[in-house]
C-alpha cells in the first residue's frame, strides 16, 4: 500500500474523533488570517515500514493570556501497519 501511488490499495480508515481540530474564528475570517492552516500535521514512518507516527496540533479555545490566539494542544498517535 505504500508504494501505491494511484490510491488503488485501499485501506481500512474510520474517523476517530468527529472533533474538528480547527474552526475559524471571526478574527482570522476578518484578518485573512491562515497560519493555523500550516502546522497541523507531522508524521513519521519507522525505518522498518511497519508503524507510522503522527504528531498533530489542536486549538481547544482562545488562549488565556494571548489575545486573539487559540489555547494548543499537541497530540501524538502512532498505529501499527499491517502490510
Amino acid at each position: 500500500m505504500l508504494d501505491d501511488t494511484e490510491g488503488r490499495a485501499g485501506g481500512k480508515f474510520a474517523i476517530a474523533d468527529p472533533t474538528p481540530l480547527h474552526v475559524v474564528t471571526d478574527y482570522e475570517e476578518s484578518n485573512s488570517d491562515v497560519h493555523a492552516l500550516h502546522d497541523f500535521f507531522e508524521t513519521v514512518l519507522s525505518p522498518d515500514g511497519t508503524w507510522l507516527g503522527i504528531a498533530y496540533q489542536q486549538n481547544v479555545g482562545q488562549h488565556p493570556f494571548e489575545d486573539n490566539e487559540e489555547q494548543r494542544y499537541i497530540k501524538f498517535v502512532r498505529g501499527n501497519l499491517m502490510l
